[in-house]
């Protein structure tokens, strides 16, 4: 395993080391903003003001839950962690944030590794996803990802999920890590 794999396998297996493990906005408070940005309050005020706009059947037109600043987050840390400059990751369009480490799925006998960003959603329409693979095998895999909560549970959460089969049916690809951070000096 590389070296930023190592890293970040490593710092979110200690931060989630059995599966079910869990780091909540309403509970470990600072842990969860320092990993997500986001805090309660601010989540509270988030998802009242999108209670505002519905559709024909009451639903959200939008509800924000921490997947994709759960990922901001992890690669600002990568990046720190490796002397790179930080900057703004467009983390729930993975196909455009990824660049040439983009690898939609299936992508011949290439697969992804323990470290590696995921997007989940439909190819050319909805992207729905986002999180980091802890570890997966041919058929296996386990993730760590934020969003786990939302308003109807009032509050959300970062959790690590799995073992559960790979892949899912909603699976769209994944940031090869190693290409993205290039150059990486952990």
């Amino acid at each position: 395993m590389s070296a930023v794999r190592n890293w970040l396998v490593k710092k979110l297996t200690e931060l989630f080391p059995n599966s079910g493990t869990i780091i909540t906005s309403n509970g470990q408070t600072a842990l969860f903003r320092e990993w997500t940005g986001w805090d309660q309050t601010s989540l509270g005020e988030q998802w009242a003001c999108e209670l505002q706009y519905v559709d024909k059947n009451g639903r959200p037109l939008a509800v924000t839950t921490s997947c994709n600043a759960f990922l901001g987050q992890v690669v600002n840390k990568v990046r720190m962690a490796g002397g790179q400059a930080i900057q703004n990751f467009k983390s729930f369009n993975l196909p455009v944030a990824g660049g040439t480490a983009w690898h939609w799925y299936p992508d011949g006998d290439l697969k992804p590794q323990a470290g590696d960003f995921f997007q989940i959603g439909t190819r050319g329409g909805m992207y729905k996803h986002v999180g980091v693979i802890l570890s997966i095998s041919d058929d296996k895999w386990e993730t760590v990802e934020g969003g786990q909560g939302g308003p109807s549970m009032g509050f959300d959460m970062i959790k690590r999920k799995g073992p559960a089969a790979f892949p899912p049916a909603s699976f769209m690809g994944w940031i090869d890590i190693d290409a993205f951070f290039g150059g990486w000096k952990g």
